[in-house]
């Protein structure tokens, strides 16, 4: 098994997927304050994603990291259903990893289908 600071360097794994889901956590679950800091980095995580494109570590609390990567995948997934509930733009992937996620959003108007 891979150890928390692998997985939370590495949340994308199998081996941290296989450690969080041991840990049994519901979403009812993150209401507990206990799990406030997991939230707030999860936030973080996608702010960060959506304003300079990438996402620093912070390794600091390897739990914490580990838990915030798929708190930050429910929000960013939450978020993508809600848009698509409203017909709101759509994202267009880039060419760049470098280019920002706000200038990858369009409206659909000036998407031209072939």
């Amino acid at each position: 098994m891979i150890s928390e600071s692998e997985a939370a360097k590495y949340p994308f794994l199998k081996g941290a997927v296989d450690l969080v889901e041991t840990f049994n956590l519901k979403v009812d679950d993150l209401s507990d304050p206990i799990y406030n800091r997991v939230l707030d980095r999860g936030e973080e995580r996608v702010s960060e994603a959506i304003l300079k494109g990438v996402v620093s570590p912070d390794i600091g609390d390897a739990l914490t990291e580990l838990l915030s990567f798929p708190v930050a995948v429910m929000f960013v997934t939450t978020l993508l259903e809600m848009l698509q509930a409203v017909a709101l733009p759509i994202y267009i992937p880039a060419t760049s990893s470098d280019t920002p996620l706000a200038s990858r959003i369009v409206n659909p108007a000036s998407v031209t289908l072939v």
